[in-house]
């Protein structure tokens, strides 16, 4: 009984045009009601409690609500919990209220909903809809024709073709491997582009006819468009009325089920059609359908069918919403340790659920939306993409952070009475102390030890191997002969400069002795320069060809496979030449290390085999250019090394293994002399050896890296 000196709150009228009806059970089991607003086609879920006070409404106050309430139905309800439905019910304008009243509410409504025209186009930039077409009399005059492919015999049918569709392309794996990489050409992209399109619009027409299918109605198709990109949607919001999981569950998952059908028979199809445009739309068809239903459709992070399919089976609507409150509320507790209940009274197992999903939810989201930051900000210019990349990571991450450290604000006389918060204060504290100490001394670069006088040997010209005059470890001479190679065309030319020449001297020969012709010496002459030059190119040519020694030493890393026919092009590998007796260590050092490097503290060379003793190193020498191409292939990742390599656009991967490989990033050289002090005695270098140089450096905070890191990026992208 409300208490007689409370006021009386008078209860405004219901709409008369609201239907409630019964709903699906809650999560705990109890009953629920749906009301549904027909002016705006929108549903909302009440409990037993509330449809009790609503069924009650007429009796026109608070007071009297509660009175009715208890004599009538033995339930009691305090003055709060009626205030809490009238505030719902008022802010989802279902009450009949009076003309000047609704004016108030929307004036007040909108002042809150104001925006400047650049928040307005920023809203409508992450997200917006159009609506297209209204499906609902196409989809009840249609759905006796296509409802044969809804029922059980036809999933039976459409299993069984899935195994023989699976069994006919393992068959060809061949041909799938083509067909993908005809995928990355334009007129695969265009042909995937259009299969996108069918797809999703079948997709959309799956959830259209199952939901027709039971009696509810689909008002609405169209696209929506978020960050500028198009996806198709339909209106569901019927779906509400039905009380059966199972129909929810069919209604939500027929746009998959239709991608899969869709998929299996494409698979078939392909395996039995020519080749063709016809059978690479099959296939096309059958990919886009297959990646679409099993990684974005069934994902249950994003808001897709695999979203609600979880809600619908799990009992919980709102599953994201209710998630992320009793994720914050899990935060805020480990943090701070207030003693809040939590946001609903559920199971321990589906609490525990429901954190863990939240925790999932924003960690796949961060990463997604920084992604379509970036991927937004390199498509459009420079300029405007800065805009629109602010705005998305304002939008999409700092804000959801803001508002819960306005939150945290609110608490922050809580928070500071509370031990557990003084705790993770403090773990935090230390954690960023840890990061604003300067501590890290030492950088280590990938070197080798090697010896000091070397020459790395590539062919100069293209031509075909002939004969191998070495083998591997070999010791030569200055001057002695590697490599022969050969130009089966070279001789010729050759024999046709020389035949050149000669005709070039009889004619000068004729025409010293004719007085008419004599005019023409001159043009002669220029030719005959020309020809001897153009033999002297050739046979400069066939002198390069016989690759030699270009000082003593052992031959070293020869190429392997070196077949005799085989043609190389120019600048190709061969092996290398070393003097032994001289040893130096050799490295790369990255450009942010580069800075804060003492140069004149010297280092220490470990290497990976255990068996070799670290070495002392003295003189180091850094380079002032950064390397375009790596000399040294033991260093790069594909052999076990540190540095990562980058393979040009349409270079093939074995040309790549024969010539230099290029480094990602900006790598300097550095090369650094034994120290002769202590016991640096190095062994005999039987094979290059691969490690590490420890070189000193200025002591630096990974703070101080971070955001040095961070400003370099900011300045380089600012540049216009």
């Amino acid at each position: 009984m409300i208490a007689d000196s409370q006021e009386d709150t008078p209860l405004p009228p219901l709409r008369e045009d609201l239907n409630i009806s019964p709903g699906a059970p809650l999560l705990n089991g109890a009953p629920s009601w749906v009301i549904h607003d027909p002016v705006r086609h929108r549903f909302f879920q009440i409990g037993q409690r509330s449809v009790e006070m609503i069924s009650h409404w007429s009796a026109g106050s608070v007071a009297r609500l509660s009175e009715d309430l208890l004599r009538k139905r033995a339930l009691r309800v305090g003055a709060e919990e009626i205030q809490a439905v009238l505030q719902f019910l008022r802010l989802n304008d279902l009450l009949a209220e009076s003309g000047r009243g609704i004016a108030r509410r929307f004036t007040e409504r909108a002042e809150k909903q104001r925006s400047t025209l650049l928040q307005w186009a920023l809203h409508r930039y992450i997200f917006f809809r159009i609506p297209l077409v209204r499906p609902n009399g196409f989809l009840h005059a249609t759905w006796p024709v296509v409802r044969p492919l809804f029922t059980r015999g036809f999933v039976i049918l459409t299993a069984f073709v899935l195994l023989l569709a699976l069994y006919l392309a393992s068959r060809q794996l061949s041909g799938v491997l083509a067909h993908v990489q005809a995928a990355f050409t334009p007129t695969g992209a265009v042909t995937y582009a259009v299969a996108l399109v069918f797809v999703k619009i079948l997709h959309e027409l799956g959830h259209g006819y199952q939901a027709v299918g039971r009696g509810l109605r689909v008002p609405v198709m169209g696209v929506a468009f978020l960050v500028m990109f198009p996806l198709l949607y339909t209106d569901l919001t019927d779906a509400w009325r039905l009380r059966k999981r199972r129909d929810r569950l069919l209604v939500n998952a027929a746009g998959i089920m239709v991608e899969l059908t869709i998929a299996v028979y494409a698979t078939l199809f392909w395996c039995f059609l020519p080749d063709g445009p016809a059978r690479s739309a099959a296939f096309a068809i059958a990919t886009i359908s297959w990646f679409f239903s099993l990684l974005v459709n069934l994902n249950p992070l994003m808001r897709f069918d695999g979203y609600y399919l979880l809600a619908d089976a799990l009992g919980v609507h709102n599953l994201q919403p209710r998630s992320f409150g009793m994720g914050k509320w899990a935060l805020r507790e480990c943090l701070f340790g207030l003693g809040d209940p939590a946001p609903e009274r559920l199971s321990r197992r589906m609490r525990v659920f429901m954190v863990l999903y939240s925790y999932a939810t924003w960690i796949y989201r961060f990463f997604l939306f920084i992604a379509i930051a970036l991927i937004v900000y390199t498509f459009f210019f420079k300029a405007l993409g800065i805009i629109l990349f602010c705005a998305e990571i304002a939008f999409f991450i700092a804000s959801p952070i803001w508002r819960e450290f306005k939150v945290w604000k609110d608490m922050r006389h809580r928070i500071a009475r509370s031990r557990r918060s003084w705790l993770s204060f403090g773990i935090v504290a230390f954690l960023l102390l840890l990061l604003c100490i300067p501590f890290s001394t030492r950088i280590q670069a990938p070197a080798i030890l090697d010896e000091a006088r070397q020459q790395a040997i590539y062919t100069a010209v293209e031509a075909r191997l002939e004969a191998v005059h070495v083998s591997e470890g070999q010791r030569v001479e200055a001057g002695q002969l590697l490599f022969a190679f050969e130009d089966p065309e070279l001789p010729l030319e050759i024999e046709q400069a020389r035949q050149r020449i000669a005709l070039s001297k009889a004619q000068l020969q004729a025409i010293a002795g004719d007085e008419v012709a004599r005019s023409r010496r001159t043009v002669v002459e220029r030719q005959l320069e020309q020809q001897r030059e153009t033999l002297q190119a050739l046979q400069d040519r066939r002198a390069e060809m016989q690759v030699r020694a270009p000082h003593a030493g052992v031959v070293r890393d020869m190429m392997p496979m070196l077949q005799t026919g085989a043609w190389f092009g120019r600048q190709e590998f061969l092996a290398r030449v070393i003097a032994p007796g001289n040893p130096v260590v050799r490295g790369y050092i990255r450009e942010a290390d580069l800075r804060r490097l003492d140069r004149h503290a010297g280092g220490e060379f470990i290497a990976d085999a255990l068996t070799t003793p670290s070495l002392s190193l003295d003189t180091l020498s850094i380079a002032d250019y950064s390397v375009q191409r790596l000399p040294d292939s033991y260093l790069i990742t594909a052999n076990g090394g540190a540095i990562p390599v980058q393979q040009a656009s349409g270079e093939p991967s074995g040309q790549q293994e024969r010539e230099r490989p290029r480094p990602k990033g900006v790598w300097y050289p550095v090369e650094a002399r034994i120290s002769p002090q202590g016991e640096n005695r190095v062994p005999p270098l039987e094979t290059v050896e691969e490690g590490v140089v420890v070189l000193h450096s200025q002591p630096e905070a990974l703070a101080t890296r971070f955001f040095r890191r961070v400003a370099q990026v900011l300045i380089r992208e600012t540049e216009f």
